[in-house]
């Protein structure tokens, strides 16, 4: 007779494997579990097809982290399909992981530009939030957040930086509350990152003339807040480099008076110990950026002595900020 608590320690490894990083020892660890779930007449039981289900969404975030795409997204379906025999009454947390599944399949169809799959996804993940209470528990306000992120990464993708700011702002509000909780502290940085994404977006679109005047305050409020609760929990994870690439890229352009501070801040521990050459190639362009606007504002400028004296007070501090980065 199979025991289904060796699947379920199995399914613990892997997640224990997931936490460690060691993504192919986990995902050994959850096809055992599958298997032995598999072996049982798990469509009569619904702990079993509930353990099956977490045992495919488990899978599908480690193939996520290898970028086996069409693996993750097969996984994810699989789970989908096992939960379809899970009656509500037996598990109060099947709405949860449900929507789970449809959001992280979301999000693997837009990793992989697969963008109508991606919406239809995204919608029979809001049609269970608003079937089941969208705000009725903290679960189900975070869940509701990450539809909303992952909806707006995805509207980014497509060009569509208006509407991908507006989720990306609910997102953002969304997890206001839940910031204190350890959990929820990447998924807050990833929403903001995102919104800081858009609003940099925007900020450089032709048009943005066209949007509403409080722009840059929304912007610089909106990259301050992200960075300060970055800093506030020494955050490490894998959104801190997008939001301080935009973040960058907001202040050059609506304060680039404050661009080297905000910079020189940057590069410093606890955020930065160890800066990836990359991230500080886009940073080295953005005080270049703003170099070469100050000096044509500089060269073209009738100003009084005083405003010329604050433009090259900006200037060397740029300077400086660019000779400490690059070394």
């Amino acid at each position: 007779m199979i025991s289904m608590v060796d699947s379920s320690e199995l399914v613990r490894a892997g997640i224990a494997h997931l936490e460690d990083g060691q993504w192919h020892a986990a995902i050994r660890c959850f096809d055992e579990a599958i298997i032995l779930r598999q072996a049982t007449d798990w469509k009569s039981n619904p702990a079993d097809a509930w353990g099956l289900a977490a045992a495919w969404i488990n899978r599908s975030d480690a193939m996520r982290a290898i970028g086996y795409l069409p693996d993750a997204i097969e996984s994810l379906l699989n789970a989908i399909r096992a939960m379809d025999f899970v009656p509500l009454p037996d598990h109060p947390a099947y709405p949860e992981r449900l929507i789970l599944a449809w959001t992280n399949l979301a999000a693997c169809h837009a990793d992989s530009l697969q963008f109508q799959p991606a919406y239809r996804a995204f919608s029979h993940a809001e049609e269970l939030l608003n079937t089941w209470g969208r705000d009725l528990t903290p679960t189900r306000r975070f869940l509701g957040a990450m539809v909303h992120t992952n909806r707006a990464r995805l509207l980014l993708s497509e060009g569509n930086h208006i509407a991908a700011w507006q989720d990306a702002s609910l997102a953002v509000e969304t997890l206001r509350d839940l910031e204190t909780e350890p959990e929820a502290i990447p998924a807050a940085i990833q929403a903001r990152g995102v919104l800081c994404t858009a609003l940099a977006q925007l900020l450089e679109d032709p048009r943005s003339a066209e949007l509403e005047q409080d722009w840059i305050a929304r912007a610089t409020d909106s990259a301050e807040e992200a960075l300060i609760l970055a800093r506030s929990v020494e955050y490490q994870g894998e959104w801190l480099t997008g939001l301080v690439r935009y973040c960058a890229k907001i202040y050059r352009i609506c304060q680039p008076h404050f661009l080297a501070e905000f910079i020189l801040e940057t590069c410093a521990p606890p955020l930065f110990p160890d800066m990836s050459s990359s991230l500080k190639n886009d940073l080295l362009s953005e005080l270049a950026l703003a170099k070469s606007d100050l000096i044509l504002r500089i060269s073209g400028s009738s100003h009084e002595t005083d405003f010329m004296q604050t433009q090259l007070k900006i200037l060397r501090s740029l300077q400086f900020a660019e000779s400490e980065l690059a070394k």
